[in-house]
């Protein structure tokens, strides 16, 4: 029993993708992947789209 929890629990794992939020301080919301993090700026692309653009937004925007 224990091991097939396991493995029903390893088999559910390999299909989860992790999301980002970015939430700015104007309260709307930004689902991304964030790509790089610097003292000034965040670079992220839009969910939806991973393979396209990537964006910048200056952290002084970003609650």
């Amino acid at each position: 029993m224990k091991q097939l929890l396991v493995l029903l629990l390893f088999l559910c794992s390999i299909n989860i993708m992790a999301q980002d939020v970015i939430v700015k301080k104007d309260g709307s919301t930004v689902v991304c992947r964030v790509i790089e993090v610097t003292a000034s700026e965040i670079t992220y692309k839009k969910w939806g789209d991973l393979n396209g653009s990537s964006f910048i937004i200056d952290k002084s925007l970003v609650s």
